[in-house]
């Protein structure tokens, strides 16, 4: 017999079933079948009845189609029948796809694979096809049925879906195949015959929590209750009959449908709650399948509860469900709105979302000590997106206001398991291009590292080689006519590692090219071995992925990828049962492939999507109610009560979800009550949703857009919940919000305005807090970074090299020495082609290198022969051209330079002056001509090559006698016109220019010094040529701003950190007055001493 439950909290069944449970089965060792629709709800009730019984243990508790399928097959006992699965069918269906020439009845499947589908395509509409004949097996068993007798059906009346009764006779035909729907004909058919039930049927079935069924099940479950009993749970918002409760829209398609017209008396307009109308499809079909297909005895026991009575002071929430419980319109007392039970929170995007719920839930504790994280369960529609968020906010501790345990369910195992996600990785190198990023990323995966035998520093040192050396992307030049078509081995794997190997063998011949090659040097001792251990595993990578990239049969993808785990992923503890998955996988991959009859080679993209679909995407189910709060998906059947409920990420373009139906599937053309719609299934999830909470309700979307601030709308389920409360467009008298029930949030947690309301707000982070206080508050202006001297330690001696490096930048000089705080490039996304276009910084590397080889007087034809063999240059006659440039333009500076003063050497100075010795290796000392110091450069003759060149020259006049010192020479090239700069010979001031320069460096060292070298040298320069101080200042306000090309100095970062917002330029700064003495004392020499052109 077939008993029928039903009630508007799905705790109310507690009781019953408890007393169900109690009355013994007949048979002790038999298993208690128990079904639900979800796994949330069987951890919530394994929990629940372990409490009221004392034991929970010899539990079957399958899903709706498990237990249909199980009792199917005890019942009827063909051991020679078997389930097709979907992964079988869709290899089956693959290999229809992948026939040369398809038959004329599946002709039409040429539409939807152009004449270059990949291997890929055919895969992913093989599984689609799968999908959609599984669905018509449950919802439309008698079509499938006729197909297989070869009966006409109104399908085939399309000559674009002529092909799906023949594709279904070669993939479900014969085989010894069962599915549902023929399994059910066959169930049908034996109790027709007098059929006997066998020993170990189960003699009582419970379905509890089930808002939904198909169909056929109702069905087969009506007939399985004449052996059995069979208790079914069902929640439903109200005690009255609702099914005949509609949406005008549906109506009017209802009317347009001739194949259900005969039920039309079921769709006259009934005055009910709007919600119920909007949001209850799913359930008033399932409530019309139950009176249609089901013969049930309901006890005359209530177990619905009428929410309002449950409170003293009802509560807008209590209200909204009693309401829903009566059939009846909403009326709301306007002063309940507010009352906090049902709120919306409009954000800027996911980050505040997340940081909104964590401040609502800690007020929420605060003033409700009674509500413990475990009552409080949290949805998303989508809850990978906001996996990383929750775990950035709620994994704060402490320092968020309080530190809430919480745990995170149905997020996918790639997010959870790096061995995975590295196997899966490592089958995408078979089509990838096989660029340093690429590799790198897989070899730095820790199951990788751990197997390769690299620690994390060693990868990142040969890192550093390997983009030297200019690996960009292929294998060789083999690989990449593979890939792009065009065989060339500049800047491969190949090309780099011949370098580094060459390098190793050949010691410091770096100008040397042997062969095409040309050695990379700096490889040496212990490092060699470290690189031959790199090289090994690259080959063995290499050839591994040369491997996959050729299609194999599933038996050989089996014993192939077996060996790649062997060599290349270590597992720990924590991933062995991964590595098991996979290994488990493989192996049923050949044996689904072995009973599908499939033995065809496929590709190595088609394996990773079957991986990925089957093992990846696969949401995990740990982490529910295991205490704390319950992050999880939003999903059917989650109906368990909690006092909280949160749903966040309600988006309108998020949910109801949007499910892409093919232009072929029967379903959607023709749909029937019953047919599972994405749409209506999520529109129902929501009122799941609001008939499961107890006591708040909390949502939030995102509102805003993050970079305009223009306004979003919320999902429409939201929004309708909202106009039910806010049917008049008029804003409220503050003009804050067009309904009761929404906060707008400001972008950023430290805004003042997250702290002016009170209420739970004033639980955020105290950290900013502190920042809104300070942005609140009259007083903007930021205090000084530093108002007294750091003390330091005795500079005895000074290089000349360091000395030079603070005048070009003392701010940042400072910032180094006395703080150690630095300014470095974060790298950026490793170059993953070769280069086409040297850029300026790349060009002027390679320019300076050959014009210091040639003022050094190196072979510069061995230099050009190694440049062209380095991979810093683009392939072939590419580079060349770009080469030539180069060529051409240091060549010029070279004659010019011969001109001045011809080959130069370098010598090692040490000199004393203020009292500092001052080491000095000094380069571009001229053999002969007139001048004794020559300095070369590739690009302009700024200010800070103009302060280096000055610091050079002085120390080189003070280690010669008065008799002996010469003029210094500086030449440049701004873009194609060369750049002379003449310093004259000094005399005694030398000493105390240079004097000057070291005091102002020790002090600079202790307290940012003001000194800029283009801002200072554009006022000094002015000043020097009888401008006023007005201009001369206008001046340097100039080279402080910059331009549109080229930015000043006050946007460098250093600047930036310690003058902050005022300018040293300002009159109102305190080193006003010290700038303007700085940028005299230091530059009026340099200016005085440039000889006149």
């Amino acid at each position: 017999m077939l008993f029928l439950y039903r009630s508007n909290r799905i705790e109310a069944f507690l009781p019953v079933l408890t007393d169900i449970l109690r009355d013994p089965l007949p048979n002790p060792l038999q298993p208690e079948w128990l079904c639900v629709h979800s796994h949330g709800t069987r951890i919530w009730l394994e929990q629940e009845m372990s409490m009221r019984l004392g034991i929970w243990a010899n539990v079957y508790a399958p899903f709706p189609r498990e237990l249909v399928e199980t009792f199917l097959a005890l019942s009827l006992k063909d051991d020679d029948l078997r389930w097709l699965r979907q992964e079988e069918a869709a290899l089956r269906i693959l290999a229809v796809l992948e026939e040369p020439e398809l038959r004329p009845e599946w002709e039409a499947l040429r539409g939807y694979l152009d004449a270059n589908a990949s291997a890929l395509s055919r895969y992913r509409l093989a599984c689609r096809i799968a999908r959609l004949f599984d669905e018509y097996a449950v919802y439309r068993s008698e079509m499938v049925l006729d197909w297989e007798v070869g009966r006409q059906t109104p399908l085939e009346g399309d000559p674009a879906l002529r092909w799906q009764p023949h594709l279904w006779r070669a993939v479900y035909g014969g085989h010894g195949i069962r599915h549902l729907a023929s399994a059910a004909a066959r169930w049908f058919k034996a109790v027709e015959n007098g059929w006997s039930p066998p020993v170990d049927l189960p003699s009582r079935m419970v379905l509890f929590g089930i808002s939904f069924l198909p169909p056929l099940f109702c069905t087969l479950l009506n007939s399985f209750a004449q052996w059995c009993d069979i208790h079914l749970f069902v929640p439903s918002p109200s005690d009255a009959y609702w099914a005949a409760v509609h949406s005008r829209r549906e109506m009017i398609l209802e009317a347009d449908r001739s194949e259900t017209a005969g039920a039309s008396f079921l769709f006259d307009e009934v005055q009910t709650h709007p919600l119920l109308i909007s949001l209850g499809k799913a359930w008033r079909d399932f409530q019309y399948l139950i009176e249609e297909r089901m013969t049930y005895h309901e006890t005359e026991d209530v177990w619905f509860v009428d929410p309002i009575q449950t409170q003293s002071s009802p509560s807008l929430l209590t209200i909204l469900q009693s309401d829903m419980f009566h059939l009846r319109q909403s009326t709301i007392d306007p002063e309940r709105l507010r009352d906090g039970t049902i709120t919306v929170h409009a954000c800027h995007g996911p980050l505040r979302e997340v940081e909104v719920l964590r401040d609502c839930l800690l007020a929420l504790f605060a003033e409700h000590p009674e509500i413990a994280p475990d009552h409080v369960v949290v949805m998303a529609p989508d809850i990978e997106t906001y996996a990383p968020w929750i775990e950035a906010v709620f994994g704060a501790g402490g320092e968020a206001g309080g530190s809430i345990p919480y745990t995170i369910s149905d997020v996918s195992m790639h997010l959870r398991s790096e061995l995975l996600e590295a196997f899966v990785a490592l089958l995408r190198l078979a089509e990838a291009r096989l660029t340093v990023q690429e590799v790198f990323d897989f070899l730095n995966m820790g199951c990788v590292r751990a197997a390769v035998g690299f620690q994390a520093d060693e990868l990142a040192r040969l890192l550093g080689w390997v983009q030297q050396s200019g690996v960009r992307w292929g294998i060789d030049g083999n690989h990449r006519k593979r890939v792009c078509g065009s065989a060339f081995d500049e800047n491969s794997w190949r090309f780099g590692i011949e370098r580094m190997m060459l390098g190793t063998a050949m010691g410091d011949g770096e100008l040397d090219v042997y062969g095409n090659t040309s050695p990379f040097v700096g490889i040496e001792g212990q490092d060699c071995l470290l690189l031959g251990r790199f090289v090994e595993v690259l080959e063995r990578l290499f050839r591994l992925v040369d491997r996959i990239g050729k299609p194999r049969t599933p038996a050989e993808w089996e014993t192939l990828l077996s060996e790649a785990l062997a060599a290349f992923f270590a597992a720990d503890a924590d991933q062995l049962y991964y590595l098991t998955r996979i290994r488990r996988w493989l192996m049923d991959f050949v044996s689904l492939s072995r009973e599908a009859g499939f033995d065809r080679p496929i590709e190595a993209t088609d394996v990773a999507q079957m991986i990925s679909d089957q093992l990846l995407m696969q949401p995990s189910q740990g982490g529910f109610r295991r205490g704390g709060i319950t992050f999880c998906s939003l999903v059917p059947m989650r109906n368990i009560p909690f006092d909280v409920v949160c749903l966040i990420g309600m988006n309108e373009a998020d949910f109801p979800r949007k499910a892409y139906r093919p232009g072929f599937d029967w379903i959607g053309r023709k749909p029937r009550i019953g047919d599972r719609i994405l749409r209506d299934e999520d529109r129902g999830l929501f009122l799941e949703a609001l008939l499961s909470v107890r006591k708040r309700l909390i949502m939030t979307y995102t509102g805003f857009d993050v970079q305009s601030g223009t306004e979003k709308s919320p999902a429409s389920v939201v929004q309708e919940l909202m106009d039910l409360f806010s049917p008049s467009s008029e804003p409220d008298p503050d003009g804050s919000t067009d309904c009761p029930l929404r906060l707008r949030h400001p972008m950023h947690a430290f805004s003042p305005k997250a702290f002016s309301g009170g209420g739970f707000l004033r639980y955020g982070a105290e950290a900013a807090f502190s920042i809104a206080q300070a942005l609140a508050s009259e007083q903007r202006v930021l205090p000084p970074f530093i108002t007294k001297p750091v003390e330091i330690d005795a500079v005895d001696e000074i290089s000349l090299d360091e000395l030079i490096r603070f005048w070009r930048n003392p701010t940042a000089a400072f910032l180094e020495h006395a703080l150690g705080v630095c300014f470095e490039r974060l790298p950026g996304i490793l170059p993953d082609r070769e280069p086409i276009v040297l850029d300026a910084l790349e060009r002027w590397d390679i320019g300076t290198r050959r014009l210091q080889s040639g003022i050094q007087g190196e072979d510069l034809d061995r230099l050009d022969r190694h440049m062209l063999r380095s991979g810093k240059l683009p392939p072939q006659a590419i580079g060349k051209a770009q080469y030539e440039a180069i060529r051409f333009r240091t060549e010029r500076l070279l004659q010019t330079a011969a001109t001045e003063g011809g080959h130069c050497t370098e010598a090692v100075f040490r000199v004393t002056c203020a009292g500092k010795r001052i080491a000095a290796r000094l380069s571009g000392i001229c053999r002969e001509g007139t001048n004794g110091l020559l300095v070369c450069h590739y690009g302009r003759l700024g200010a800070a090559r103009s302060i280096d060149f000055w610091i050079r020259h002085l120390v080189l006049q003070m280690t010669l006698p008065l008799s002996e010192r010469r003029p210094s020479c500086m030449i440049g090239m701004d873009k194609d016109k060369i750049q002379r700069i003449h310093l004259t010979p000094m005399g005694g001031e030398v000493e105390d220019i240079l004097a000057n320069l070291i005091r102002f460096y020790l002090d600079g060292l202790r307290f940012p010094l003001p000194f800029f070298p283009e801002t200072s040298l554009a006022f000094a320069d002015a000043l020097e040529n009888g401008k006023g101080i007005q201009t001369a200042m206008a001046n340097a306000l100039s080279a402080w701003e910059g331009t549109d090309y080229r930015p000043g100095e006050g946007q460098e970062e250093a600047v930036r950190l310690v003058y902050r917002e005022r300018s040293p330029l300002d009159r109102s700064a305190a080193c006003h007055t010290t700038f303007q003495k700085t940028a005299s004392i230091i530059w009026q020499p340099f200016l005085r001493s440039v000889a006149k052109q």
